[in-house]
Formats: C-alpha cells, structure tokens, sequence
C-alpha cells in the first residue's frame, strides 16, 4: 500500500482520477499553468478543468482566491466547461494511504463551484458528478447565487479599498459633497484616490450586472470577449440593453 507524506491538494489527485473514470471519463491528465497544477478530464464530450482546494471556502479571500485563478486557467487554456471543489480541512488528518483517501474523497461532502452549467452544490463527488450529468442531460437552466456574486464582487472590492490610503470618513465626505454631481475637480490625491475607487466600483458593478442578466440573455455578450472586457465595450451592451 503506497504512502502519499503530508496531505495536499495533488495528493487527492488519484483519488479524483478514479471517481471520474467510473462517471465514463476517457482521459485525465494533470496540466501546469505557471506553478499551479490543475486537472484536466475528458467527459460528456467536453474537456473540464477541474481545480482543487482545501478549506472552507467562506475563509476570507479563498474563494475569490482561487476563482481568480480558475478564470485565469480557464482563459489561458481556452476550456469553457470545468469546477472548483473545496474539500474540508479535515480531509488533511486522513491516513496518508491511498485506499484511505479514496475512501475520504468518496465519502466526505465537499463545496463545488461548478462554472458550466452554473452550480454551486455541497455534496460528495459522485452526487455531485450526477447533478451536473443530469443537469447538462436535460438541459437545465441554472445560475450562480446572487449571495454567492456578491461575495465574490464585496471581497474584489475589499481588496481595492485595502490600496487605497482613504480614512473611511474622507470617503464618506467626498460621496455626500454635493459639488462631486457638478464635475467640480478635485486636485488633491486622496480625492483622486476616492474617485478611482468610485470609477472601479462602478465599472465591476456593470460587469456584475451583464455577467448575471447574460446568464438568461446570453446574446447580450454575443460580440464581447470577457478577456478583453473593458468601459467602452460594457458601455455599448448596456446602451443595447
């Protein structure tokens, strides 16, 4: 019986290999993208990319972390269909045994972020790898959690905010000085600072807005390329919206 050493995410790749084979997978591979591995899985007629985590997802910055990079992966890589799966940190006191971690991974419920079809489910593998068969099998429209969007555009946000050298009192000054609505301009940094926090929040709130209205509208997006999405591009889908 193989030992695997100390538990981490590679050391549950196996493991993953093996469930997805038995879901009809035809081929898996791991692929590097800079210092990050990442699997990739041929099933149901499409290539999946598959990222793996260990963690609660609601830690701060974990989950918008390694969305962050998923997307990267998935723009370099051109794969459109693929997930995240967060197991729990518990999965790291499993015997470093091979049949051990098969036994955690089949067993023990996971957090899955599913980018295509859009879902988000808690379960283990297998339940989970039949939702998403039987979701794409009928054709199920589905859509991330609001709840889940917001988490994710308040923690991009955050980290804005953690750059920019503004007391939240100064903030709160520009916003309610009523000479920010007559184009009247500020020379001062910190002003310049508030302002640039304003223009980002507000071009990602667009972005947040056409990525959800897309989801049911998809047309909307038609003609954009979400790697080079910028203000004139978002600016011309809500003027045709």
């Amino acid at each position: 019986m193989k030992r695997i050493g100390k538990i981490t995410e590679r050391s549950l790749y196996p493991s993953l290999k093996t469930v997805f084979n038995r879901f009809g997978a035809q081929a898996v591979q791991e692929i590097y993208f800079g210092t990050q591995p990442d699997l990739i899985v041929s099933w149901l007629g499409e290539r999946w990319l598959i990222s793996v985590k260990i963690g609660d997802p609601t830690t701060p910055r974990l989950l918008r972390t390694a969305f962050t990079q998923y997307i990267a992966h998935m723009l370099d890589s051109g794969i459109k269909y693929g997930m995240i799966i967060f197991f729990p940190e518990s999965i790291r006191k499993t015997p470093p045994k091979e049949e051990a971690l098969l036994k955690s991974i089949e067993t023990q419920d996971a957090y899955f972020l599913v980018m295509n079809p859009q879902l988000e489910l808690r379960c283990t593998l297998a339940e989970a790898l039949e939702k998403i068969k039987d979701t794409l099998s009928k054709k199920i429209q589905t859509s991330f959690s609001l709840k889940t969007v917001l988490r994710l555009l308040r923690e991009h946000i955050e980290e804005l905010m953690a750059n920019i050298a503004v007391s939240q009192s100064e903030i709160t000054k520009i916003i309610v000085d009523p000479e920010l609505f007559f184009g009247i301009s500020y020379s001062h940094e910190t002003h310049e600072n508030v302002f640039k926090f304003l223009a980002t929040y507000i071009f990602l709130s667009q972005v947040l807005f056409l990525r959800l209205y897309s989801v049911e509208h998809p047309g909307i997006l038609k003609d954009v390329n979400l790697k080079n999405l910028d203000r004139k591009k978002v600016k011309n889908c809500l003027i045709e919206f």
